[in-house]
């Protein structure tokens, strides 16, 4: 903290370091954030400059306490370093600290021609945050580079291998603000695997990237493209992904494109390209001829591999009936628990599942619901009825709507959704193996799936039924009779259970399952109190050994979805937690993620509780965003301690978010601050769990 200075709001000066002689190649980082609370009519905005040349201008230092680094690559032994108040700032410069490092520059570093394209591009684009090497010192915000040597880094002689080569291979620029058209250089990059430029304004016609030989996924949705798809897409031999999506497309889409959906290609092109047309077919074409030549391959590859998972299915019930425990997908078995990565073992009450899901008639569900007479709830799945079996038992009935954007093919492995139309037998074996496997997932703090009906036009799936309602309704419902407040030591119960249910879901079932929509609205609670989680079932299995799935719309809920979820398209378990940590926030905050009828800086729960959890600890700021309802009935260090645990959850890098079973052992802790005994599940946590 040596470096750090500041100069007060009603003084015009700049802060000036004289930094050197050090090494000609060097690379300085600068470090800069508020250390007190400023206005909200307040703005510190500024100018960085080298030897009074301005090289970074209009430098916006947040609010919010969150650090600004600035990153530059010296090329001088010594250099004079300027922070300038800039002409539309309010508030002084300020500079916390700076680092500086000698930089070791390899003899070959990115691969010379990689490093011409994307100087190009980075003109084209404006990038200003791109300096420096490509892959090394300070690594280009986007770009990912492969090192094809196990020796990236040669120690004590500061030297590296002569053969090191450095590729350019991955490329997100979504949502970059980019403008105009796609440069050609990017052709230039021929190790390219990754190719994201979707959600820009980019326009014309999609430039020729035919030399892309490698180009496994090419994404370009949510632009302003136009002109024919070029038939040159339809020759990268190893492309499995194109996203064209809401462009402005014309023309025929090329049979030899379209055709390789056929085989597993994933292409979507709908939103938008209003005049974009799916070839027309002629039955006397070769095309045509080789069209029907590759549907009858296809139809007979697909009855050979569903009569080879028939056999599958049939040899592993077999083995299945010879195991003691029967434990569905989920890798659990007996009473020994699972081992987590820390060592430490847990066990996990399992109840008995049945062998098959039950097939239920439409009869059963008529009478069962009374004629369907009491809708309970309504969603993006469809509506949900409330019944009684035959024996009494209480169910949830979700009919999911035909005409649902989010039907059937939810329920579909994408290892097996194929075309309705041409395979529908298959697709519906398929569909009910999930479900069954989908109803062998027993654990006491999940909805348990007891069944579904298909004889009607809606597919209907059976749940048991939780007569506690929503946890949502608990905190923001009117009706206080059915759905009564939640004290804090209940709150944190139900964040117990609902963590414990997230944590099987990651941990012990093979393959993991990532629920995707982790809300208030789907943890419900029984007559008791406990929370379940519910609507898992609706997530896509990840296949096996994985823990992430790629997809191409948005799935969640507003307020609760990952951020880094948008830029990549990719599901991972992270984007569970970051959903949990929202939750918690509304536990502790009693208001909902997204708020309209607040102030800008209050909308997002997370971005107004952030400041408050910087400086919390135990002091009495931490009553400026506890729940009015909870009124002093709490503990403020179990509460600052479920706040940090929610912020970690929520923080913009994934990989440095906790883990569910992190996210247990942290309720676990914060629940010793309060009196276990009086909340009275302590024995059970320690037996149970």
């Amino acid at each position: 903290m040596e470096t750090a200075d500041t100069i007060p709001d009603n003084i015009e000066g700049n802060i000036d370091f004289f930094i050197g002689p050090y090494p000609t190649s060097s690379l300085l980082l600068m470090y800069l954030a508020e250390v007190e609370r400023s206005g909200s009519s307040e703005a510190r905005i500024l100018d960085a400059a080298i030897d009074n040349e301005v090289t970074d201008g209009n430098v916006i230092i947040p609010r919010n306490f969150s650090a600004v680094e600035l990153p530059f690559q010296i090329t001088k032994p010594t250099i004079i370093f300027s922070l300038r108040k800039a002409v539309n700032s309010s508030r002084g410069p300020i500079v916390n600290a700076y680092e500086y490092y000698r930089l070791i520059l390899t003899e070959n570093a990115t691969f010379l021609k990689d490093v011409q394209a994307l100087t190009e591009v980075k003109r084209r684009f404006g990038m200003k945050d791109w300096r420096s090497d490509p892959c090394f010192g300070v690594p280009w915000d986007g770009i990912h580079c492969v090192t094809r040597s196990s020796a990236l880094r040669v120690s004590a002689m500061n030297q590296m291998p002569s053969n090191i080569d450095t590729r350019f291979v991955y490329s997100n620029l979504t949502g970059r603000h980019l403008t105009g058209s796609i440069p050609k250089t990017l052709g230039q990059l021929s190790e390219l695997v990754n190719l994201s430029l979707a959600y820009n304004s980019l326009t014309g016609p999609l430039q020729n990237l035919s030399t892309l030989r490698k180009l496994e996924r090419l994404h370009l949705q949510n632009n302003n493209l136009s002109g024919k798809v070029p038939i040159w897409l339809s020759q990268l031999p190893n492309l499995k992904e194109l996203f064209i999506g809401n462009n402005n497309f014309s023309g025929d889409v090329p049979l030899q494109l379209y055709s390789k959906t056929l085989s597993g290609f994933h292409f979507t092109y709908t939103g938008g390209n209003q005049f974009l047309r799916i070839p027309k077919l002629n039955s006397t074409s070769p095309s045509y001829s080789k069209l029907v030549v590759g549907l009858i391959i296809a139809g007979g590859i697909a009855i050979i591999t569903f009569i080879l998972f028939l056999i599958i299915i049939i040899y592993r019930k077999k083995v299945m009936r010879k195991k003691t425990v029967h434990t569905g997908i989920c890798n659990v078995t007996g009473n020994k628990g699972f081992i987590f990565d820390n060592g430490e073992e847990y066990s996990m009450v399992m109840v008995p599942n049945p062998s098959k899901s039950r097939a239920f008639t439409l009869n059963e569900m008529l009478a069962a619901t009374e004629n369907f007479s009491h809708r309970i709830g309504h969603g993006g799945f469809g509506s949900v009825f409330r019944g009684r079996l035959q024996e009494g038992q209480e169910i949830a009935v979700k009919m999911l709507s035909s005409f649902s954007k989010q039907g059937v093919a939810e329920f579909l492995n994408e290892k097996f959704k194929y075309n309705l139309t041409l395979f529908t037998l298959s697709t519906f074996t398929i569909l009910n193996e999930q479900i069954d496997l989908l109803s062998r997932i027993h654990h006491k703090n999940l909805v348990s799936l007891l069944g579904y009906c298909n004889e009607s036009r809606d597919l209907m799936l059976v749940y048991e039924y939780m007569p506690g309602g929503s946890l949502k309704e608990h905190l923001y419902g009117t009706n206080e009779e059915k759905h009564p407040k939640l004290d804090w030591k209940s709150r944190l119960k139900i964040a117990l259970h609902s963590a414990q249910g997230l944590e099987y879901l990651h941990v012990a079932c093979t393959p993991r399952i990532i629920h995707r929509d982790i809300k208030t609205g789907n943890i419900l609670l029984d007559a008791n109190l406990n929370g379940k989680l519910a609507d898992f079932g609706l997530s896509r299995i990840t296949i096996e050994g994985e823990a992430s799935h790629v997809t191409t719309t948005v799935k969640g809920t507003a307020g609760y979805l990952d951020p880094e979820y948008f830029s990549t398209q990719m599901l991972t378990e992270k984007s569970d937690i970051y959903s949990f940590g929202v939750v918690l926030l509304e536990l502790i905050c009693g208001r909902r993620p997204i708020d309209a009828k607040l102030s800008e800086e209050e909308i997002n729960i997370i971005r107004w509780v952030t400041p408050y959890v910087d400086v919390a600890e135990d002091s009495g700021k931490v009553a400026e965003i506890v729940d009015k309802k909870l009124g002093n009935l709490y503990d403020p260090k179990s509460i600052v301690h479920i706040a940090k645990l929610a912020i970690r959850c929520v923080g913009t890098e994934p990989s440095s978010r906790p883990s569910a079973s992190e996210i247990v052992a942290g309720i676990k802790e914060a629940l010793q601050y309060d009196d276990a005994n009086s909340l009275g599940v302590s024995q059970e946590f320690s037996e149970e769990y």
